[in-house]
């Protein structure tokens, strides 16, 4: 190969890098825009806190009870504390459970805490939905049920959202298409055409 064929075929290479990473730039600037949206419809869901289709549990019966959380948005590999306060009119209390639920579409359900409290640390960024349950046994065959409220808990990557960081990526590819060795080629092949 030789040095013009070379730099023209360098010369290409980078024409087409800094292509896509212009192409790659207006995607990321799209999503970004999507992404804002995404996180006020979030806080606005939080902040309503609607109802869930498909709820693990309703109703109540001779109790009350309400699940808090001491914050409602987190940054990933943090936690937050759900912790489920509970009232009935019984004296004599023979057996107390506690369930808490967890959801990501508010549909599907799975348990993950059996306590009062329960320390909340997300593997992944989105929108986590709880509720709990409550259930106890009193003296003379009474009982009690209450389902709580669902709160929503929305859960933030500090690295960013996808659309972050392909925005990210984008704005560093132009400026490593500007090494002195990659402007060289550029030089080299214009002199060679």
């Amino acid at each position: 190969m030789t040095a013009a064929s070379y730099a023209a075929t360098s010369l290409t290479s980078v024409v087409q890098a800094y292509s896509l990473a212009t192409v790659t730039s207006q995607a990321a600037a799209s999503a970004a825009s999507y992404s804002a949206q995404t996180v006020s419809a979030a806080s606005l869901a939080a902040q309503y806190n609607a109802s869930m289709a498909n709820t693990p549990q309703s109703g109540s019966k001779n109790a009350s009870a309400t699940l808090a959380a001491n914050s409602d948005a987190i940054t990933l590999g943090s936690s937050a504390t759900l912790t489920m306060s509970t009232s009935n009119g019984f004296v004599f209390k023979n057996d107390e459970a506690y369930t808490i639920y967890e959801s990501t579409d508010g549909t599907n359900w799975n348990t993950v805490g059996s306590a009062s409290s329960f320390t909340f640390t997300p593997s992944y960024s989105g929108n986590y939905y709880f509720q709990g349950y409550y259930t106890l046994s009193g003296g003379f065959g009474q009982s009690g049920r209450a389902a709580t409220n669902i709160i929503t808990i929305v859960v933030n990557n500090t690295n960013g959202s996808y659309p972050s960081q392909a925005s990210s990526s984008a704005t560093v590819a132009p400026v490593q298409l500007r090494t002195p060795q990659l402007l060289r080629q550029r030089q080299l092949a214009q002199s060679t055409i």
